[in-house]
């Protein structure tokens, strides 16, 4: 097997003791690995999605369970999660912005000897690891950039993750010690042709301002936002496309 996928669970709302653990342990022939639609799911029991990538040597990116609405979970959630993804260069962080309680060793060894990271991904504010300090177990030898472990948090929740690392917090317990290591994410254009370059549901003026800026002088835009900037579907950014998105940001 090099990909797998999983069952839908969409529908389910609560869910009991080991939930799909063990689920792809030392396949290492996997390059991509799905998991499960858990965005409705609110209650978890022991030992949830545990150990469920452990030992997937040959992975290069590793999605997380959506736990948005999650707001128990027993003993064991995540554990082992990523243990020996080696090859992975980002692992992302589960949402906890819901969760209330927990059982013990939550998150333990969740990115256990995971050699290879460069960075955490987060998408939310940081939740439980607010007032909660977790230990991820992330490996010295993950550290070796001259740069250091990263993490990639949204703009509007950057000073909430950057005190967690204070001594004793969750990044510095997992080797993010410094706040200049916590960086905000690029924000995230809508959908391709939609003019809306930060993903907010709207055209602005601003946004359109930013466009030209892009076409006369080179100024920055991500892949995804010039995707959205190209409205009229011609590959090119233009000052047709300018005028498209002024028309649109007044609503015409």
């Amino acid at each position: 097997l090099t990909s797998l996928a999983v069952p839908d669970i969409s529908s389910l709302t609560t869910l009991g003791n080991n939930f799909m653990e063990y689920y792809a342990y030392n396949d290492t022939s996997l390059t991509s690995l799905d998991v499960p639609d858990t965005s409705a799911i609110t209650r978890v029991g022991t030992y949830f999605m545990a150990q469920y990538a452990y030992g997937c040597t040959g992975l290069t990116s590793l999605a997380v369970p959506d736990t948005s609405a999650l707001t128990y979970a027993g003993n064991y959630f995540l554990w082992y999660y990523a243990n020996n993804c080696r090859s992975l260069t980002s692992l992302a962080i589960p949402d906890t912005t819901a969760l209330t309680s927990n059982g013990g060793l939550f998150m333990s060894n969740y990115a256990a000897n995971c050699t290879g990271l460069d960075y955490f991904v987060m998408d939310a504010a940081p939740g439980w690891f607010a007032a909660n300090n977790v230990n991820w177990t992330v490996p010295a030898a993950a550290t070796t950039d001259e740069e250091g472990l990263k993490a990639i948090v949204p703009a509007e929740h950057l000073e909430a993750w950057q005190v967690l690392t204070a001594t004793g917090k969750t990044l510095a317990l997992n080797r993010i010690t410094d706040p200049a290591n916590v960086v905000a994410a690029e924000p995230k254009a809508g959908a391709p042709g939609s003019g809306d370059l930060d993903g907010d549901g709207l055209v602005t003026i601003s946004e359109a301002v930013s466009v030209v800026g892009y076409i006369l002088s080179g100024g920055e835009l991500s892949a995804e936002q010039i995707a959205a900037a190209d409205i009229d579907g011609d590959g090119t950014l233009t000052m047709a496309d300018v005028v498209l998105m002024v028309r649109l940001a007044a609503g015409l």
